[in-house]
């Protein structure tokens, strides 16, 4: 995975989210709490490997 983004809260479930890219596609990463999410979902696969992450979310 190459980058991985903090994005906040975004489900508002009080965890950690992340975005990241693998390969070309973008991935969320929901609901973190220490060692492991709760959920990976595949955004897109629209070729995110040209495009840079920036923070979003609160």
């Amino acid at each position: 995975m190459n980058p991985i983004v903090a994005a906040g809260d975004i489900t508002g479930d009080g965890k950690t989210d992340f975005f990241a890219l693998v390969r070309t596609d973008l991935w969320a990463l929901i609901g973190y709490h220490g060692a492991t999410i709760s959920r990976a979902t595949r955004l897109t696969a629209a070729l995110w490997d040209e495009r840079d992450i920036v923070t979003g979310g609160t």
